[in-house]
């Protein structure tokens, strides 16, 4: 209900009969198809899990997860975790059942991307929710800390498709950077608050010229010293 604990298919080995059982993986998801049949299968009976590297995977600029779009994998990501809850959760848990069942109605790769990308912060939002509410097995605070830099990363996948309007982007570098501050070194704490207060003057579209500005003055400062 939090994440899929399984990096790679050919990390996992499962009998037949229990993957025709559950219907096997869904040709409708172009990455989390996997994650969707682990968690039925897993379902259907025991499970054993090895803490040995015993198995590798290349990652590479051609395969499927890098070549989709940050967007489309987030929203099929938390299609999958939300379906998961939907199927464990006690019913007496699941308050807004008519939402869950609403976003669990299309697949995230039938919808136009702006509405992908909303379905996927409701999924979140409703996936955080329950998580910080009924599940006893992880801490609050690690479960907060996680489901935030979700948000962020979602919220960033919806800058692309919608970008936001100089005082929303603000407000939203403005939350990042109190809540990323504590684990930053001081260049990444100077670097981010140029991010922030050229946010409200360059906007979205040009977010990364103050970092780049900073850069091309750090570079002029160092250049006399090393001439």
């Amino acid at each position: 209900m939090l994440c899929t604990p399984v990096p790679n298919a050919s990390s996992v080995l499962f009998r037949k009969d229990v993957y025709e059982r559950v219907g096997y993986a869904d040709e409708g998801f172009c990455v989390s198809g996997d994650y969707k049949v682990w968690a039925a299968m897993a379902l259907e009976g025991e499970i054993a899990y090895i803490a040995e590297p015993l198995n590798y995977y290349r990652s590479h600029l051609e395969n499927v997860r890098t070549r989709t779009k940050a967007g489309s994998l987030l929203a099929e990501y938390f299609y999958v975790m939300l379906s998961v809850v939907d199927r464990v959760a006690p019913r007496d848990t699941l308050i807004e059942k008519a939402l869950v069942d609403e976003l669990l109605s299309l697949l995230p790769g039938k919808r136009d991307p702006y509405n992908r990308s909303q379905a996927a912060k409701q999924s979140l939002s409703y996936i955080t929710e329950w998580n910080l509410h009924h599940n006893a097995h992880v801490r609050p605070e690690a479960m907060r800390n996680y489901f935030t830099d979700w948000e962020f990363a979602l919220v960033g996948t919806e800058f692309d498709v919608a970008p936001p309007s100089r005082w929303r982007f603000f407000l939203h570098r403005c939350r990042f950077y109190r809540h990323y501050f504590p684990g930053m070194d001081w260049k990444m704490r100077l670097v981010n608050l140029m991010r922030l207060f050229g946010a409200p003057l360059v906007g979205y579209r040009h977010r990364h010229w103050p970092e780049k500005t900073l850069t091309r003055l750090i570079q002029m400062l160092r250049t006399p010293e090393e001439g």
